[in-house]
């Protein structure tokens, strides 16, 4: 539900990077990094403060 109504922009920038940080971790759903990373990016267009961070790890950890 998160997710379907992160993508029109109806859930808060914080609530979308919380999401990203359960795919990223595998807490509740499925280990995802390309769905946090997505996820994470919405966050920081929202101008959440600590997603750019959270972000950079993502892609850093995606590239291995």
């Amino acid at each position: 539900m998160i997710n379907a109504a992160s993508k029109n922009g109806t859930v808060n920038g914080e609530a979308i990077g919380r999401l990203a940080r359960c795919y990223r971790d595998g807490r509740g759903t499925v280990k995802d990094l390309d769905m946090a990373a997505k996820l994470m990016r919405r966050a920081a267009k929202k101008d959440v403060p600590w997603a750019e961070a959270e972000l950079d790890a993502i892609e850093s950890s995606r590239k291995g």
